[in-house]
């Protein structure tokens, strides 16, 4: 297995940056139920994700290859799979995700009417 903690660019900045503004929402969500309306203690963070998906897209592209991955389904989790060894070996992320993402259609479409 190939380790792309260290060979994606920014993945860890960008799995980083989404468990901060996770915190955050968590955080605000509390202080909402509370009705205080304080919220000592927690900062925004510094940078949203979106800021740091637009710096890494390959970053992006595993991760939603990574969430494919987890699907219920056998064919689209294999497809999110192949993909996620794709983009970790330095393939093309945009050409790995489309292939990730006909792979799937191509299934659902040829079952359409099953």
């Amino acid at each position: 297995m190939i380790d792309a903690e260290n060979n994606i660019a920014g993945l860890a900045e960008l799995r980083a940056a989404r468990a901060a503004a996770e915190d955050y929402r968590d955080a605000f969500r509390e202080m909402m139920s509370r009705g205080d309306g304080c919220m000592t203690g927690t900062r925004r963070p510094a940078e949203s994700p979106a800021a740091v998906a637009v710096r890494y897209p390959v970053a992006v592209a595993y991760i939603l290859a990574e969430g494919w991955s987890r699907a219920s389904h056998h064919v689209k989790a294999g497809a999110g799979a192949r993909a996620m060894d794709r983009i970790a070996s330095g393939d093309d992320a945009t050409e790995a995700v489309a292939e990730m993402t006909a792979t799937w259609t191509a299934y659902c479409d040829a079952r359409a009417w099953d």
